[in-house]
């Protein structure tokens, strides 16, 4: 029980982390786009 509750929580935590990263890369990249159109003007 404990052995698969744990990885469980090795499961959740990695899934947040690549979650937390693929929204920052996207904020990252709104940013960025945004900057450049404010640029270009």
């Amino acid at each position: 029980m404990s052995s698969q509750a744990s990885f469980l929580l090795t499961w959740f935590s990695s899934l947040m982390r690549s979650h937390i990263v693929c929204s920052h890369e996207m904020e990252m990249t709104w940013s960025s786009r945004k900057r450049s159109h404010w640029q270009r003007r």
